[in-house]
């Protein structure tokens, strides 16, 4: 008995540990024939389904561009409306249950009787981090391992990693920015020279006033003062 319980505790772990299947589940709205996005989503189960028949034609294309899947359905708009019988509706929501796929990126379909064509892009519910390629879903911020700190991914990691991130506007966000020397590596004294031979001006910076003019305006100052003291007591005294 013991042992028996034993081998059925195994057979648990073992059954439970294996990975759950998972399904993907997309929403499509109708509106006068025309069709939109709703939403994407996967959960646990099993695809079980025939799509072979109908209309609208969907196509599951991977990240690479080949074709994964290929389905088709009708769209299911007719109620029962009591005192009035079926009626087709023209404005409604249509529930798919496709087969879930990791290196998924979008989903094309194909409505047959008015030749729209709908892209539904479905990257972000891929796994793709962990295949060595920075894809379309992926950045620095939710897969390192593919996508390297400093990399044009359309993410600022604002990583120091003596790289000027691309993304990063304004520029000052990447400390890495910031420590690009002004002027492509020139120093300010360099700069300076430069400016002085381009524009023959003493300097290019604004420069502190010489002490040679400081002395000899202050002694102009208090001769002119002690002159008008002596020309205003002569001219009292007259």
């Amino acid at each position: 008995m013991k042992k028996m319980l034993l081998f059925v505790v195994f057979i648990s772990a073992v059954v439970f540990a294996q990975p759950q299947e998972k399904v993907l589940i997309v929403s499509l709205m109708f509106n006068g024939g025309q069709m939109s996005f709703g939403n994407a989503f996967t959960q646990e189960g099993v695809f079980a389904s025939e799509m072979n028949e109908g209309s609208i034609s969907g196509k599951i294309y991977s990240v690479e561009g080949d074709e994964i899947f290929s389905f088709k359905f009708e769209p299911d708009n007719l109620v029962v409306i009591e005192d009035a019988g079926v009626v087709e509706e023209t404005e409604f929501k249509q529930v798919l249950v496709l087969p879930y796929y990791g290196n998924a990126e979008k989903i094309v379909f194909l409505n047959g009787k008015t030749g729209q064509e709908l892209a539904v892009p479905i990257a972000f519910l891929s796994k793709l981090c962990g295949n060595k390629t920075c894809d379309v879903s992926e950045a620095f911020g939710n897969c390192p391992s593919d996508c390297p700190s400093g990399g044009q991914d359309s993410y600022c990691d604002r990583q120091e990693d003596d790289i000027c991130d691309p993304d990063c506007e304004p520029k000052f966000f990447d400390a890495d920015c910031r420590q690009i020397p002004t002027g492509a590596g020139l120093s300010e004294q360099e700069i300076e020279k430069i400016v002085r031979q381009k524009t023959g001006l003493p300097s290019s910076t604004v420069e502190s006033f010489p002490a040679q003019a400081l002395w000899a305006g202050l002694i102009a100052g208090v001769v002119l003062i002690v002159l008008g003291f002596f020309f205003l007591r002569k001219k009292n005294k007259g």
